[in-house]
């Protein structure tokens, strides 16, 4: 999913993603430290799941607070914000290349709550899913 977050960058730079969010220090760390590949794997497989950090890093073997330093060290965010950009960049490659409706997206890549995903994806893209997905099917047809 690096890609796709290099894309939400790309497509909108700034739109409250956070200052210290980088899509190459992202890539190293997850590439790099053997704690945080694990998480990256572990994510992957239950992303459609409630993430919290303690269950997270209990599955990896590591303390909650640990893993908390370590993730914000090495990666630069928060693992929450994290987790929630991940979501999000799952969303956009959902809407992008299925007719799923938008609830739908939101359970798939594990949102609880229309409403915290709507949030979520517009703090981090700009726009709501419709407004994405419209712009996906009218840069289609063109």
């Amino acid at each position: 999913m690096a890609s796709a977050q290099h894309q939400l960058q790309a497509t909108h730079p700034g739109q409250g993603l956070p200052e210290s969010y980088d899509p190459e220090r992202l890539a190293f760390a997850f590439r790099y430290y053997r704690h945080l590949a694990r998480v990256r794997r572990y994510v992957d497989e239950h992303h459609d799941q409630p993430l919290r950090l303690r269950e997270v890093a209990v599955s990896i073997g590591l303390s909650p607070s640990r893993l908390s330093h370590l993730f914000t060290e090495k990666v630069g965010l928060p693992f929450q914000v994290w987790i929630r950009l991940e979501r999000v960049s799952r969303a956009r490659a959902l809407l992008s290349a299925t007719d799923l409706s938008v609830t739908e997206v939101t359970y798939r890549v594990g949102f609880q709550s229309l409403r915290s995903f709507e949030r979520a994806f517009k703090r981090f893209t700009g726009m709501t899913a419709l407004e994405f997905r419209r712009r996906v099917i009218a840069s289609r047809l063109r």
